[in-house]
């Protein structure tokens, strides 16, 4: 009943201005109801047993909610935020965002090598990739280096905003091979989410610079994005059972996130205590000296979980409930859906400028992963674009607006 009502408020909060495909009535709510909140449901289809055993009913109720309640907020923030768009004159020094690039593109690099001259290898090509990418990052200090590499995603965004903001040369074939070359670089790490958000950097600056983005494209290149991550994780786990075929492997990234969730859920909803925001700072103590656990692996531990890889993602919903339990997950939903919505609304809506879409770009990512991951795993990519952000600003090859 939950999820139906928030299908009825989801119908009500996109039908409502434009079809802008990255806004994120569209964009958020498509990731979470097919990446997160559909588990429960496929699980009960095709796994009756499994539902019956854990508790996925309550799982899906927790995940409704949440979507409900985010898109609530979504709708609040539209009502609360409702001027009609416009455009800042502003002037581009194309040249000095070139150079910007070109500089994020030089750290990305240098960090990339040094990561994976002291990972010994390039996890992607290993035998067990799994393992290697494991212990690449378990390297002290490597994790850093992997920040300073991830420069290169906003140096492909910065370097399109380069090309596409010049009427006379839209570079678009460059911008894919640069955009191509700097993925499959960070891919060595064994992650797929790189190369994917990088075309989506470039999507995002091309839609709103050069060409709106039909629908009917936006949902191809979603389902070929879908088709990517499924293939490139039978190509990552060969041998484990959740990649036997691809039909298996579609059901299992279906199912996944969920099922962490329930893993988490059952723990906490059996006598465990709630942390009421102190898990929120977890990552961002890992800073200090000494070993300190980050926030997902803690998790694991926590719920007696033990597997190849790093820590388990609880999801957003998952997140809020560990903290402050169902009230949490219906205050901080329709918190996090009025913030994302509002961000767009005074970066894309009415404050549209060429350093703005840059900031969406960014700021998309870390709202997208914080769906799969929670709050406290993003605080420090949250932090991260912040001071990337801060950079661009300080340095800001965008010119003051024209008087």
């Amino acid at each position: 009943m939950i999820l139906f009502f928030a299908f009825c408020v989801i119908w009500y909060s996109v039908s409502r201005g434009d079809k802008d495909p990255f806004k994120p009535e569209i964009f958020i709510n498509l990731y979470y109801f097919i990446m997160v909140v559909s588990g429960p449901i496929v699980i009960y289809l095709f796994f009756p047993d499994i539902y019956q055993d854990g508790l996925y009913a309550e799982v899906l109720e927790l995940l409704s909610m949440s979507l409900l309640c985010m898109n609530i907020g979504f709708i609040l923030s539209g009502y609360c935020f409702n001027k009609p768009r416009v455009f800042s004159k502003e002037l581009v020094d194309t040249q000095g965002i070139l150079r910007l690039a070109q500089i994020f593109l030089l750290v990305g690099l240098f960090s990339g090598v040094f990561f994976y001259l002291r990972a010994g290898n390039i996890p992607i090509i290993s035998d067990n990739k799994e393992v290697a990418r494991v212990m690449a990052l378990s390297v002290s200090g490597n994790g850093y280096f992997l920040y300073l590499m991830t420069l290169v995603m906003p140096a492909v965004s910065l370097w399109a905003i380069n090309c596409f903001s010049d009427k006379k040369n839209k570079s678009v074939y460059f911008i894919v091979v640069l955009a191509t070359i700097a993925g499959l670089f960070l891919t060595g790490t064994g992650s797929r989410r790189y190369i994917i958000w990088i075309y989506v950097y470039v999507l995002v600056v091309y839609h709103y610079i050069v060409r709106p983005l039909p629908l009917s494209k936006f949902f191809a290149v979603g389902i070929g994005a879908f088709v990517f991550v499924v293939l490139f994780e039978l190509f990552r786990n060969p041998f484990s059972d959740t990649t036997a075929d691809f039909y298996t492997a579609v059901l299992y990234r279906l199912v996944i996130f969920s099922s962490n969730l329930e893993k988490v859920f059952s723990a906490f909803y059996y006598g465990g205590e709630f942390f009421y925001g102190k898990t929120f700072f977890m990552d961002i103590l890992t800073v200090l000296p000494g070993k300190q656990d980050d926030y997902q692996s803690w998790l694991k531990e926590y719920v007696g979980l033990s597997f190849e890889g790093f820590g388990i993602p609880p999801t957003m919903a998952g997140d809020f409930y560990i903290n402050f339990g169902m009230p949490g997950v219906i205050v901080l939903s329709l918190a996090f859906g009025f913030f994302v919505r509002s961000v767009y609304f005074f970066l894309v809506v009415n404050r549209f400028s060429y350093y703005s879409v840059f900031a969406y770009c960014l700021l998309l990512e870390v709202f997208v992963k914080m769906l799969t991951s929670g709050l406290s795993a993003q605080s420090i990519s949250l932090i991260w674009v912040a001071l990337i952000l801060a950079v661009v600003r300080y340095f800001s090859p965008f010119l003051r607006k024209s008087q």
